[in-house]
């Protein structure tokens, strides 16, 4: 089966500009050489700590940013050289869940507006027939249709969220990328969110690249599990082996970060000391070296390559 996107050798560097402490402008790699293929109708999910360049890819897919290097292949046409009118089928196919569900929607203008400028940018349909369809819209994620009128800052963090949702169903995509979209929300509000995703993914047979940093919530949602460390994938897994094969060093440390809720159980892993290296001047050989518990001198010269250990199960690691 023929993926709806692939990613080969993804690469995105940012020039760090020279300070009083950096004398020169300096390279930052924060994605570097990702390859990753989502097919149709799955969920794939993306996980990693906080800086590791998750956001980067996920900005990299929608075009919000240019990589540097590789290539994006889309429902295969690759996104290199778009004209202007295949650039614009592509945004009518690919949207985005932002993270923040307050910043990501304009205070000056009402929910209508917001959840209908898709329309209006892609000249589809009249004033009357879009405020029809975000009156529909606006049901399907559970929000009444009367607050078409209201603003932003009238609605909790989880109906600001919904209206996110909204939005990026407007224009009927076959790919969502949904960038952290419960992190900001209260755990009360948070199932019901992702109870949400799930039912339009069903619905609408959408497909899924969602990135968090809860293990649990994305063992729930996806089908395929991909973890990142400092811009490279370290391992892909699909849900059904998750926690019953051999993991990565660093994915069994985001395991043991999880909260048991058995008191007094232990756990099998300890969680990882230390912080993330700088992307500007990563470790040699293998990135997660320095914080490994299984380091062996190979792993401090010569970069693991990501290879399949088993069926359909990929990790980067001398040690697997």
């Amino acid at each position: 089966m023929t993926p709806l996107l692939e990613l080969i050798d993804l690469e995105k560097n940012f020039k760090v500009k020279a300070s009083s402490f950096r004398r020169s402008r300096e390279t930052l790699t924060a994605v570097n050489r990702v390859n990753l293929e989502i097919r149709s109708g799955e969920c794939l999910g993306l996980v990693g700590e906080s800086g590791c360049g998750k956001t980067t890819l996920a900005r990299l897919i929608v075009r919000l940013e240019k990589p540097s290097k590789g290539r994006i292949i889309f429902d295969g046409q690759d996104l290199s050289n778009l004209n202007h009118k295949d650039e614009m089928i592509f945004r009518r196919r690919v949207q985005m869940i932002f993270q923040d569900p307050y910043s990501s929607l304009n205070p000056r203008k009402t929910v209508g507006s917001i959840i209908g400028e898709s329309w209006r940018i892609h000249s589809l349909g009249n004033s009357g027939e879009r405020r029809e369809k975000v009156m529909e819209l606006m049901e399907e994620v559970g929000l009444r249709p009367e607050f078409y009128s209201r603003y932003p800052h009238e609605f909790s963090g989880g109906q600001r969220q919904r209206v996110g949702i909204a939005r990026a169903l407007s224009l009927n995509p076959d790919l969502i990328v949904a960038d952290e979209p419960v992190s900001a929300l209260d755990v009360s509000i948070q199932a019901q969110v992702i109870n949400l995703l799930k039912d339009l993914q069903s619905k609408f047979n959408l497909t899924y690249l969602f990135i968090a940093h809860n293990l649990s919530l994305v063992r729930h949602v996806a089908d395929c599990i991909a973890v990142m460390y400092l811009g490279q994938l370290v391992e892909l897994v699909p849900k059904e082996l998750f926690g019953k094969v051999h993991h990565h060093p660093y994915t069994l440390a985001l395991l043991a970060s999880i909260p048991i809720a058995k008191p007094g159980a232990k756990k099998k892993a300890k969680p990882l000391l230390g912080d993330v290296p700088s992307p500007i001047n990563p470790p040699s050989g293998c990135t997660f070296h320095p914080r490994c518990p299984e380091q062996v001198e190979v792993c401090h010269t010569i970069p693991p390559e990501l290879r399949e250990v088993s069926l359909n199960h990929c990790i980067s690691c001398h040690r697997r």
